[in-house]
């Protein structure tokens, strides 16, 4: 059997020792994973064993298993006994409270159209962009914009709870989003909208917990026989055919001007799968500026996010008790299921969340599709996409490779108009948001 211990302030001691009890493991994908304890007092006024914000490491014999900031010091009074409760949480915590920002060039006088320029970090962004060396601006992957956050979120992290970036998988190349004040967790759940055959997971045997977003067909699987006697000791499986889509259709919008001056909305629908019949099918409107030189980059778009929603997926949840845990049933694994209907042994079904009882073995996980397959997201995903445009819209582009602060509008255009009051013509200049193009 295995020993479990705790590491704090370099003392690497059993379970036991600590005085912990109820140690249960909660593992999640783009979630807070946590680890749950309780430690009985002496006296119920005395400090805690591990204060506000300690560092824990949980270990199998030699193998780490999770590590921590402890978040959470709750106080339970029962007539038998008192209780210091503990909540550790995982990295995805920190990501959960750093606001991402992103540089921005600002002039040093606003009131001086050739003003120098310096740089500043604010928390109005535009995801799935980078600047270029010469202050122009292409779209980037979800995976590409991941790693930007990860990077980011990693340096505000204090070096006692740091993380490594791993593998990222996802390479879908979506539209300009603009966004504000956002937490750095919930800018990669955004990313993962367009990947949701993809999951997030921490790999803690490395020096530092390593953060992975590995896509669906990446994933090794643990297969289980439900005949095994004395494992299993609850499940429940379906398929989710309501989440499947027959198709994908997304409308590229753009602004054209005829010789004329007149401006007409141009459209560029591109599909893909079965797009004969509006019944379950997918389809949303991005935006474009007509001054974006990169719309070919979308091209693949519907094709992309098609591939990552066409597999019919399955959903339940699996319960199984073993001498000691395995951890077999954690995100970043595939479930298989043999003994039971012919497609449960091939679904590959993905681990969403697990519940790990340390003390008796029990491990309870959920598999299936991820939120971001769940109606609302893929109205939100459809709305963002709306929303979108390039970052003319929000901002001009700087020499130094990053996007300037101060508004640009789109360029000047000037239109003939008449003046009703002299009868006569005059030519005025306005801002056009997008400069049309002429067909």
């Amino acid at each position: 059997m295995s020993t479990w211990y705790i590491k704090y302030n370099n003392q690497k001691r059993p379970l036991s020792d600590w005085g912990i009890i109820k140690p249960i493991l909660k593992l999640r994908n783009q979630q807070v994973g946590t680890l749950e304890f309780s430690i009985a007092p002496d006296n119920i006024n005395d400090d805690p064993v591990f204060p506000y914000d300690a560092i824990l490491h949980l270990y199998q014999d030699n193998v780490r298993r999770f590590r921590g900031r402890v978040t959470s010091l709750p106080v339970e009074g029962k007539a038998s006994a008192d209780r210091n409760k503990y909540v550790v949480s995982d990295p995805w915590w920190e990501l959960d409270n750093v606001v991402y920002l992103e540089y921005v060039n600002v002039p040093d006088d606003i009131t001086r159209s050739n003003s120098s320029l310096h740089q500043i970090l604010i928390s109005r962004v535009i995801l799935f962009q980078t600047i270029l060396s010469n202050g122009s601006s292409v779209r980037c992957t979800n995976g590409a914009q991941i790693g930007k956050v990860l990077a980011f979120g990693a340096s505000k992290i204090a070096s006692s709870n740091a993380i490594q970036i791993g593998t990222i998988d996802p390479a879908i190349t979506p539209p300009y989003e603009e966004s504000h004040d956002l937490m750095c967790s919930e800018v990669l759940r955004r990313c993962l909208r367009w990947s949701p055959d993809s999951v997030c997971y921490f790999d803690y045997t490395t020096a530092d917990p390593t953060i992975n977003f590995r896509s669906r067909g990446a994933l090794s699987a643990t297969n289980i026989d439900l005949n095994v006697a004395d494992l299993v000791t609850s499940w429940s499986c379906g398929a989710r055919y309501d989440l499947r889509p027959s198709g994908v259709t997304i409308f590229l919008q753009n602004e054209k001007m005829r010789t004329d001056g007149v401006i007409w909305n141009n459209y560029n629908p591109i599909s893909a799968g079965d797009v004969s019949t509006s019944l379950r099918q997918i389809v949303m409107t991005v935006p474009l500026d007509s001054t974006d030189t990169n719309k070919t980059d979308l091209a693949n778009l519907a094709t992309q996010y098609w591939n990552s929603v066409k597999t019919l997926q399955y959903a339940g949840d699996i319960e199984i008790r073993e001498s000691e845990p395995t951890f077999s049933l954690v995100p970043g694994k595939l479930l298989n299921l043999s003994n039971a209907r012919t497609e449960f042994a091939t679904m590959n079904a993905v681990i969403q969340t697990c519940e790990i009882d340390i003390e008796v073995g029990i491990t309870k996980a959920s598999f299936g599709p991820p939120d971001q397959l769940g109606r609302q997201d893929l109205l939100e995903l459809i709305r963002n996409a709306r929303l979108g445009g390039d970052s003319t819209g929000l901002s001009s582009t700087g020499p130094s490779g990053v996007s300037s602060g101060y508004n640009s509008g789109g360029d000047m255009v000037s239109l003939q108009v008449c003046d009703t009051t002299t009868g006569t013509s005059k030519t005025i200049s306005v801002k056009s948001f997008g400069s049309p193009s002429l067909v």
